[in-house]
């Protein structure tokens, strides 16, 4: 028996020393310490914490020490002088990778062995041309290329087929080419500051995408008809895209559940292409200095969260989001569009007389200029819908008290202003009591049932 004791033990020794590696992460910030590694951690292959690469100590120019690595569960490398990868090619799986500020490193030499990457992040790695050295990737979650000038190409993306998250931004990306095998993206498509023309080629990618996309200072960009599949989102922002003439591509859109923002894109006139969209989380338009109107919003009845419509020089025509429903809202903004002189459309007035809600209304054109001002045309403007909910008030003028009569509905509140807009009262029943207000002209503001109509009181 005891040699047998001898041999599992020897066994157990050798067990112990294949699986050798620092017990927690670590930082090598010198060539040296890369070097040192293999000799401290000679038979560390699966590394289960971070390794960050710094050069706080001196210049780190390869990794060949690092050359038994199979797998690592973070590796971040920053401000060194690396120009390839030369030592990784037996590293096959990292969880998750982070490159910033590697201004030597011109491309992924090294890491033809990489398989897997569950979070990739390659940040302001100023000589980095080419992707190439990935091609063997296959599976990956997060891809985020960010702000390193001259990286021009996705050869190394090019096997990738899914993906919960993409981001390119402010790179020299000029086609999506390579990126033709990607079937999938689930969760956030983020595109912007690059020199692209047009996405097709993502097309099969966005099929069935129903995350948030956003199209950013893309300044060239001229065509987005790759989305035309698209029939819900949960963010819209197109913002800075100083080429892109109207939205044809988003005519299946039928909501959009977070935020719709347009902005500053000055060749857009109106929103002809989203004639679909019915439901959005906040609608926020606004620096779009060619925007006549907001034709095309027509079916849009349903805001949950709030409007901003602020900025739009030549805007002069709101009516589009007339059928909009008040009830939910939590914020209204219509300000600085210059040319807007007509406001008193339902949905603002609904807005303006519901004390619950907030708005803004400053800066546009006389007609649009307070809140005062739409709340005036609002009154007055609704004659004829009063007439229609056969409201009427008895007796009319009167000194003490006066009776609501509804033919055709059921009043739940009446709200009653000034002449300049301020609310002095506000009750539910069909006698009112205005002994205690002053003489003069108010308006009433009956919420019924059936709608929202208004009456004239004078005061003795």
């Amino acid at each position: 028996m005891k040699p047998l004791l001898i041999g599992l033990s020897l066994t157990m020794v050798h067990f112990l020393a294949s699986a050798q590696c620092p017990s927690g992460s670590i930082v090598l910030g010198s060539q040296a310490d890369i070097d040192n590694f293999s000799v401290n951690f000679p038979n560390c292959t699966d590394f289960n914490a971070t390794i960050l690469i710094d050069e706080i100590d001196g210049p780190v120019n390869n990794l060949a020490g690092l050359s038994n690595l199979n797998s690592i569960s973070s590796l971040s490398i920053q401000y060194t002088h690396l120009e390839n990868f030369t030592g990784l090619e037996n590293l096959s799986q990292i969880n998750e990778f982070r490159l910033f500020r590697n201004d030597q490193l011109q491309n992924f030499t090294g890491l033809e062995g990489l398989s897997e990457v569950l979070s990739f992040n390659v940040l302001q790695n100023d000589g980095l041309a080419t992707t190439a050295g990935l091609q063997n990737l296959t599976n990956m979650g997060y891809l985020n290329l960010y702000a390193n000038e001259q990286l021009s190409d996705l050869v190394g993306f090019s096997n990738i087929t899914n993906l919960a998250s993409l981001r390119i931004v402010g790179n020299n990306i000029s086609s999506l080419s390579e990126l033709t095998n990607l079937n999938t993206i689930l969760d956030e498509l983020y595109i912007s500051g690059e020199p692209l023309t047009d996405l097709n080629h993502l097309a099969q990618s966005v099929q069935d995408f129903s995350g948030s996309l956003y199209l950013v200072n893309n300044a060239i960009l001229e065509d987005v008809t790759v989305f035309s599949s698209l029939t819900n989102l949960e963010k819209l922002i197109i913002v800075g895209s100083e080429n892109l003439s109207d939205f044809t591509g988003f005519e299946n859109l039928g909501s959009v559940t977070g935020l719709f923002r347009i902005g500053f894109n000055p060749e857009i006139s109106d929103f002809t292409s989203f004639s679909s969209l019915n439901s959005v989380g906040s609608l926020d338009i606004y620096e779009n200095e060619n925007l006549l109107s907001l034709n095309g919003l027509e079916s849009l009845t349903q805001v949950s969260q709030s409007v901003y419509l602020m900025d739009n020089p030549l805007l002069s025509d709101i009516a589009a989001v007339e059928n909009v429903a008040a009830q939910g809202l939590q914020q209204l903004v219509i300000a600085r569009n210059t040319s807007l002189s007509v406001c008193d459309y339902d949905f603002v007035c609904n807005v303006i007389f519901d004390p619950d809600i907030p708005e803004e209304i400053q800066g546009n054109a006389n007609g649009c200029n307070s809140v005062l001002q739409v709340a005036a045309r609002c009154i007055l403007g609704s004659q004829d819908q009063s007439l229609d909910l056969e409201l009427s008030l008895w007796p009319n003028p009167a000194k003490d008290y006066v009776y609501l009569q509804s033919l055709n509905s059921t009043v739940d509140k009446v709200m009653i202003y000034t002449l300049g807009g301020a609310l002095v009262d506000e009750v539910s029943s069909d006698r009112i009591d205005i002994s205690n207000y002053a003489q003069g002209l108010y308006f009433l503001t009956v919420f019924t049932d059936q709608g929202i109509g208004q009456l004239q009181l004078i005061k003795q």
